[in-house]
């Protein structure tokens, strides 16, 4: 055998080594972070808003949502620094009293998409959220905002968030 198609067997050799490497790296990372996969296909899928759209309440919200309206959600850390951000639901709510009185159920402006962790008495998880400027005529802000910061986090940013199932990009 002469050097030059050692050469190519040896650099053949390597490049498939390498892919093979790089394949079984992204497989491992693809399974340890199957949910933030899931999600972002999800996203994908059925994420219709363009940044400043509209929102609506969705059906589903129109729904349920009469009794207490649609929840709000905000993101924040741990007032030590330590740990990720995750959301919380916070006292606020859209209302939706003037959108079965009008039929318009115009919530407010999508702002953008986020995939945060999500802490609930407890429990938690991770899901898709969208930050929303609510419209002020249906915010419904609680009195009680003051005890509502507890103690052990602070408000990452000004932004409520809500849920994919309480929203719709249709009227």
């Amino acid at each position: 055998m002469n050097t030059n198609e050692t050469k190519k067997s040896s650099s053949k050799r390597v490049v498939w080594l390498t892919a093979s490497i790089v394949i079984i790296v992204l497989v491992i990372l693809g399974l340890n972070n199957k949910l933030y996969l899931r999600l972002s296909y999800s996203n994908l899928k059925n994420n219709h808003f363009e940044t400043n759209g509209n929102m609506y309440a969705s059906p589903y919200a129109m729904q349920v949502g009469e009794v207490g309206g649609i929840p709000l959600l905000r993101l924040v850390k741990n007032s030590d620094g330590k740990g990720s951000p995750y959301m919380v639901f916070v006292k606020d709510k859209i209302t939706l009293e003037p959108a079965l009185k009008t039929k318009n159920t115009f919530i407010g402006r999508y702002i953008r998409h986020e995939i945060q962790d999500i802490k609930f008495k407890d429990q938690s998880g991770m899901d898709n959220f969208y930050a929303i400027q609510v419209e002020p005529d249906v915010l419904e802000k609680s009195m009680d905002q003051e005890s509502e910061a507890k103690s052990n986090y602070v408000y990452v940013n000004n932004d409520y968030y809500v849920i994919r199932a309480f929203v719709s990009d249709k009227k």
